[in-house]
């Protein structure tokens, strides 16, 4: 029978008690870091005895996720059954199941990768940034039986203090964004003034997209020829003789002003969130949503492993996230529609199946059941991306769009394999994307030469930056033959790109001075570019459209979200393993490649996205 030892400590503990991982009498300590932070892993891996063994943590969560996919596309399902308050749960964050509004995911992944490593017996140390995690990796080892102990002292008065600190997060999330939404509310009536909403303004449009707006979106006086993720669907639609107007969500709530301005200068009509709310909603909803989801369970089992530790510390987290509220909120804007007169041939929204789309769709099929609800699949997926698969309890609410119009096949056949309706599901092409393309596929060949100039594109998380830079930087230093170019996204400002230098300098990241930090577009620097290093960058899909070579950096500890289909990139983990594929690019057929590529995001076909919003009768 194996037996197991493990101790569970957060980062600052585990330096500060380093070498009691050291070696001594019996088995040598197996390292478990379930962070994010890049810096902190070769830290920990500079810093704590050489004894020490790194748990090959990216490969273990990754098998862990796989496995648990069948438990997250089931999981209310799993959680719920029959829930007596379906509209709580389609807005809350656990149900949402996106990576980007609940770690519960990938939280669970680490757990159950950390259970089934120390099964097999050992010493075993879990390094954990969270405090709070951390004791929710310590509760979940206690549950299954697991002798663990806590790398602090006096784990009660800890846990106290996280709880107390909770209470606090709680009540300041409850005033916070109760004012906010009475601020927000109170702009947009100074600002109706000058164009009061009408039952003739609403009452004439044959389609509604929802968009989400920057103050760039909307030109005064004018009607909105294309907008960053639709592409040109109203300029489409307008042609084809139908009148279109938007439902405006602020992309930056903290510029409402200036957005929700220059929205009301539209030339076409326009709706706010806002314009259905009273403050009486506002209020109502911010105590609503602070409560304990109802009908959910507080336990959770998945293969003989207790994981009910997890999941109470996401709903926790539920109770002070501010993303419920607002989703909540907009189930009013189809009601104040109706009021008004409304009965368009469609609403159209992304399709990301977030929160916010299932509130939206179920409050439309409510109270204008006459109008589809038509999804738009604006960006490519990893299969990791599970808040884009519909649940069997979604389908059956009737939570899900009368039509998706996807980027291409590979969509299409994506969620039909994940359940998704088949009838449901249309090509449509890749609107965001028509002038990306043109564009990329205008661009000559690299210049044939001696050294290979690699583009490392950084996305708009700081940790994947860093991760990324500094493999690529490692990668690079190992080869006269490689020339390192950094862009970092134009979303990042000065403070993320000095503090991501000042993090790889720190680090002492061999390369670093051989890099060559460039803030020009990426499409002038794919001219001269041989390959790309990217994590999360829209970048991959124009550099493999003008035939570069790309490489998906595998993190250390967290899910591979590749968002590129299978076949177009290479997944690399390590320097070495990047460096290689560099230096020995594989030889691709080039028609197969673009097969791939047309697959996964097709040319826009305007007659199937005219043919779906002229039709009469209502999708099954």
């Amino acid at each position: 029978m194996h037996t197991s030892r493990v101790s569970v400590a957060s980062y600052t503990a585990a330096l500060a008690k380093a070498n009691r991982f050291a070696a001594g009498p019996g088995q040598p300590w197996t390292v478990w870091y379930l962070g994010n932070d890049y810096a902190r892993l070769l830290r920990l891996k500079s810093e704590l005895p050489p004894s020490a063994v790194f748990a090959p943590v990216s490969q273990a969560v990754n098998d862990s996720a796989r496995g648990l996919l069948s438990l997250m596309l089931d999981l209310d399902g799993f959680l719920a059954g029959s829930l007596p308050d379906r509209a709580a749960w389609d807005a809350s964050d656990i149900a949402d199941r996106s990576r980007y509004n609940s770690p519960f995911f990938l939280e669970l992944a680490r757990v159950v990768a950390v259970l089934r490593g120390v099964g097999s017996g050992g010493r075993h140390v879990v390094i954990v940034d969270d405090d709070s995690f951390a004791m929710t990796v310590f509760d979940a080892m206690i549950a299954n039986k697991i002798a663990t102990t806590w790398h602090r002292p006096f784990p009660g008065w800890f846990r106290l203090r996280h709880e107390t600190r909770n209470l606090i997060s709680l009540m300041r999330r409850l005033l916070g964004d109760g004012r906010a939404g009475l601020r927000r509310l109170s702009s947009l009536r100074g600002l109706r003034a000058a164009r009061p909403l009408t039952p003739a303004d609403v009452g004439g449009v044959d389609v509604w997209i929802a968009v989400w707006a920057t103050d760039k979106t909307f030109a005064a006086g004018a009607p909105l020829q294309s907008e960053d993720r639709v592409g040109r669907l109203p300029a489409i639609l307008r042609t084809a003789g139908i009148k279109v107007g938007y439902l405006v969500f602020p992309l930056w709530p903290e510029r409402y002003d200036e957005i929700a301005s220059a929205a009301l200068r539209c030339s076409e009509p326009v709706l706010l969130a806002e314009d259905a709310l009273s403050r009486i909603d506002i209020v109502a909803t911010d105590f609503v949503v602070r409560r304990h989801l109802p009908g959910v369970k507080h336990r959770l089992s998945w293969e003989g492993l207790d994981l009910s530790p997890v999941l109470k510390r996401a709903l926790k987290q539920e109770r002070i996230s501010g993303r419920p509220m607002k989703a909540r909120l907009l189930s009013q804007l189809p009601r104040l529609m109706a009021r008004l007169g409304a009965s368009p041939k469609a609403v159209v929204t992304t399709y990301e199946n977030h929160s916010w789309e299932k509130v939206l769709t179920a409050s439309v099929h409510r109270h204008m059941p006459s109008s589809h609800v038509i999804g738009y699949n604006h960006a490519s997926f990893s299969s990791f991306y599970i808040s884009l698969n519909p649940s069997p309890g979604d389908i059956a609410a009737n939570v899900i769009p009368d039509c998706v119009l996807t980027l291409g096949q590979t969509a299409a056949s994506d969620l039909a394999a994940r359940g998704f309706p088949r009838d449901r599901l249309k090509v449509a092409g890749g609107l965001r994307y028509e002038a990306f393309f043109e564009r990329a596929r205008q661009l000559p060949p690299p210049p044939a030469s001696g050294v290979r100039n690699v583009l490392c594109c950084v996305g708009v998380d700081l940790d994947e930056g860093v991760e990324l830079v500094h493999k690529g930087a490692e990668a690079a230093a190992g080869s006269d033959a490689l020339a390192l170019k950094v862009n970092f996204h134009p979303m990042s400002g000065p403070q993320f790109r000095d503090t991501l230098k000042a993090m790889l300098r720190s680090r002492n990241a061999a390369g670093f001075e051989r890099i060559q930090f460039d803030d020009r577009p990426v499409r002038d620097l794919l001219v001269d570019c041989h390959a790309v290093l990217y994590i999360d960058s829209n970048a991959a899909l124009e550099a493999a459209a003008a035939g570069r070579q790309i490489i998906y950096v595998v993190r250390e500890t967290g899910l591979d979200y590749d968002k590129m289909p299978p076949g177009l990139s290479q997944h690399c983990r390590t320097s070495e393993e990047i460096r290689q594929a560099l230096l020995d690019p594989p030889r691709r057929d080039s028609a197969q490649l673009n097969d791939i590529m047309r697959r996964c995001i097709g040319d826009v076909d305007v007659d199937v996205i005219r043919d779906t919003f002229q039709r009469q009768d209502k999708a099954a």
